[in-house]
């Protein structure tokens, strides 16, 4: 079967969206689709972009602030190019972008057979406050008519994935309006974890003289956005003996500058901010940690949480997305909770040890990129003729 994939982000960028559709594309690959994916046009890196069997075609576009509008000399090409297209079928991941925005223009002219939709969740009908006169209001209202549309794009679909059963008003309101409006039939199919951490033979915690320590992990890109600065006050505020907070990010920026230059009156504070690190190094963190710590203010349903719990790392998050159906990890509503909640578990080994083990069976049954891909193989299969009757009839 011939397989389009569009994404507004593919590795080598670093981001959940990217990953999935890197898993999807490759996955689907190895099991004998023929897949193209198309992208934005990607940074260079040394490291490779894809695997040699799938197509990456690039388009120069970029979305802006407002939902549902996009500039770039290639908006008009990708939108022919769709309109052209002839693939069995196309998988468009996320809404608010510019891949699914200017494919859903050119469904009415185009010979692609099944269109999917590969929600990651929906935010276009949510405030984001910004800081200063109007706090992203004005955003908000320019995003009134996206999120008012959604009915109708849900309808220019054959069919619809959630990564999550839950139904409400914030991230998964693509999901609360199908219910409510009707639409396509749809299918839950939950992001993976990595299981398969590689036995680097680096040891984390020699390599940063952590000893014995009580490790706390933070992996995100350091972004406001990602909550950083919550966790980095909370685990001093804790105070806790013989421990460290690590941070991994991309790469360096002025967010992390900012939560360094937090540190000036904390000398004796074990805290590493880390960036540029490679998977083996970022499994061997995840091996080391104690506890994973993720304090993000909007999230669907973050990897970083799943590979906790594929590493077998016990964690503590804000009340995102669909985290709250994650086990392996304990909620937290403020700062002055996860505070709370790192001084018990410090002194808990055995909460630490039973919410290890949840989180690592349930990414060995649900929560693995095995089941990921296998699912999404089944869901592009063609539909099974049926069976004739005892009078050799087809029923």
């Amino acid at each position: 079967m011939r397989v389009l994939v569009t994404s507004f982000t593919y590795p080598p960028e670093k981001n959940g969206v990217a990953e999935c559709a890197r898993i999807q594309a490759e996955g689907l690959a190895r099991a004998g689709h023929q897949v193209t994916v198309a992208t934005r046009k990607l940074v260079e890196s040394s490291q490779p972009r894809a695997a040699d069997m799938i197509e990456v075609i690039e388009f120069d576009v970029h979305d802006t602030d407002t939902a549902g509008r996009c500039a770039g000399p290639d908006c008009a090409r990708y939108r022919k190019y769709i309109a052209d297209a002839d693939h069995d079928a196309i998988l468009c991941h996320a809404w608010q972008t510019w891949t699914t925005d200017l494919a859903l223009d050119a469904f009415p002219d185009s010979k692609i057979g099944r269109k999917i939709m590969v929600s990651h969740g929906f935010s276009a009908h949510l405030w984001q406050r910004h800081p200063g006169f109007p706090w992203g209001l004005g955003q908000w209202l320019r995003n009134r008519a996206y999120a008012k549309s959604l009915p109708q794009k849900l309808r220019s679909f054959d069919h619809v994935v959630f990564l999550s059963e839950q139904v409400d008003r914030d991230r998964f309101y693509d999901h609360c309006a199908l219910e409510r409006f009707g639409g396509p039939d749809f299918s839950v199919i939950p992001n993976g974890a990595r299981t398969d951490f590689p036995a680097t033979g680096i040891d984390f915690r020699a390599q940063h003289d952590l000893a014995d320590r009580f490790v706390v992990l933070c992996v995100s890109n350091y972004t406001k956005n990602k909550g950083q600065e919550t966790v980095l006050r909370a685990f001093l505020e804790a105070d806790l003996e013989g421990s460290a907070l690590i941070f991994i990010g991309s790469e360096f920026n002025a967010y992390s500058e900012r939560l360094k230059s937090a540190l000036s009156n904390h000398a004796k504070a074990r805290i590493l901010f880390l960036d540029k690190q490679n998977q083996e190094s970022i499994s061997a963190a995840y091996r080391a940690a104690d506890l994973f710590a993720l304090a993000s203010k909007s999230e669907a349903q973050p990897l970083v949480l799943l590979d906790a719990m594929g590493s077998g790392t016990p964690f503590v998050s804000t009340d995102v997305g669909a985290v709250s159906q994650l086990p392996g990890g304990l909620l937290f509503h403020s700062e002055a909770d996860l505070t709370q909640l790192l001084r018990r578990l410090r002194k808990d080994e055995k909460t630490l040890e039973e919410l290890a083990g949840r989180g690592s069976a349930a990414t060995g049954t649900l929560y693995n990129w095995e089941r990921y891909v296998k699912d999404y193989h089944r869901l592009l299969a063609p539909p099974t003729p049926p069976a004739p009757n005892n009078s050799g009839e087809y029923s």
